[in-house]
């Protein structure tokens, strides 16, 4: 699980990196929010098929409009990418 979660973070630093949102080397903050992301979407997914339903968003705190926003792909479920998209999009607009 440990091996997981670092290989998450990983590749989540490595696409950020590629979509031009952090410098070469990712700055201890940028660290800690995907860490944090990772342990949160384990969380929310009760079911640990590594998809968020709407029912767990809702239980999460989220609303079916935020679902379908962060949705891309528009199969009913939130992945781990669709849902770490959405975190930088509202990053960048801060």
């Amino acid at each position: 699980m440990r091996r997981t979660t670092i290989t998450l973070i990983i590749a989540s630093l490595a696409a950020m990196s590629v979509a031009g949102t952090v410098q070469a080397r990712p700055t201890r903050i940028q660290t800690i929010v995907l860490v944090k992301s990772v342990k949160k979407f384990r969380t929310v997914d009760t079911d640990s098929n590594r998809r968020l339903s709407s029912e767990e968003f809702a239980t999460a705190g989220g609303n079916a409009e935020s679902f379908d926003a962060i949705d891309a792909n528009d199969d009913g479920g939130l992945g781990y990418w669709e849902v770490v998209r959405a975190l930088i999009t509202r990053m960048r607009n801060r």
